[in-house]
């Protein structure tokens, strides 16, 4: 499974920027545009050394790093070499642009095992949230918000969008509901991308009033990362912690085929990829997955491409 991972996470290295449209702050709906904006923002976290690319896409004046402060708790420990939790955050007149990176760990262990309990993210805030995700969150959190106050007093009235891929995207929701409820800032918008299931409905109510229309959770149809555990509880293979029964997705839905058309009926089509993808990896921890699976996950080589088209039909 490592191996392939690795393979997963190299994919996501081959980036073609290009001139995009600035982000639409008036924007009060689902946008495409924004969606790829963004979506080449998610992708260029997991480049270190991207921030000369970062500003060319966004148009911003600076581009800031993300360190984890503390140790990782164990289940996050990464391989030699390899970058720990990562993001940056990207500073313009306009906007600012959170953007987090997802991780080489095994997402379907983190979900599932007893390590991945629910948690109370915040005492502000009702809901309970993914204790794994909440805690890798924490540990990027402190490095933020230095960053991101020193942002505000900078440019007062510049819009804060959020954004991330995979577990970056589960990290920005986090992110979304620390900035939104517990330091009561302004939130412009949040999109993520095969984001995994982040905490239960208390905790979804609460962030979509604090940012009501403003949370969009992008989802390329076969994707099995994104897997709703409901869909799956009630399998006879499948033997889920009783905590984690109770996560669900937040945020509206935006279903998108890899040919760039909006595919609503790539939401039972996922459902079913997923299935099959928990009841094999039920069967062996050591199973690895299809290559397509893996391939629907990849930033680089399959969210963007069909964001790319996705825009390229809508005219926008």
């Amino acid at each position: 499974m490592r191996a392939v991972l690795s393979f997963f996470f190299s994919m996501m290295l081959t980036l073609r920027p290009e001139a995009l449209p600035p982000l639409d702050n008036a924007a009060s709906k689902w946008s495409p545009a924004n969606a790829l904006v963004l979506a080449e923002a998610s992708a260029l976290a997991y480049d270190s050394k991207a921030a000369d690319k970062v500003k060319t896409i966004l148009g911003c004046e600076t581009v800031e790093s993300l360190s984890c402060l503390f140790d990782l708790p164990k289940k996050l420990k990464f391989e030699e070499g390899e970058p720990g939790p990562q993001a940056f955050i990207a500073l313009g007149k306009d906007n600012i642009v959170i953007a987090f990176r997802g991780t080489e760990i095994n997402l379907v262990d983190l979900l599932t095992d007893a390590w991945a309990q629910s948690v109370k993210f915040s005492t502000d805030m009702p809901g309970m949230v993914h204790g794994g995700f909440v805690n890798t969150f924490r540990v990027l959190w402190p490095d933020l918000k230095t960053k991101l106050m020193a942002a505000r007093t900078a440019h007062p009235s510049a819009k804060i969008w959020i954004t991330g891929h995979s577990l970056g995207g589960a990290l920005a929701v986090m992110a979304a509901a620390q900035i939104s409820i517990v330091e009561k800032l302004p939130v412009q918008g949040v999109v993520t991308y095969g984001s995994p299931v982040t905490g239960d409905v208390e905790f979804h109510k609460a962030l979509a009033t604090a940012i009501p229309g403003r949370h969009w959770r992008i989802v390329l149809a076969l994707d099995a990362v994104p897997i709703d555990l409901s869909a799956v509880d009630d399998l006879p293979f499948v033997s889920l912690p009783q905590e984690l029964k109770i996560f669900r997705h937040g945020g509206e839905p935006v279903w998108i085929s890899a040919d760039g058309n909006a595919d609503e009926g790539g939401k039972r089509a996922t459902a079913k990829a997923a299935i099959e993808f928990v009841k094999n990896w039920a069967k062996s921890r050591e199973w690895e997955p299809p290559g397509d699976v893996l391939e629907r996950h990849s930033m680089s080589d399959a969210y963007l491409p069909a964001l790319r088209k996705l825009m390229e039909k809508s005219g926008k």
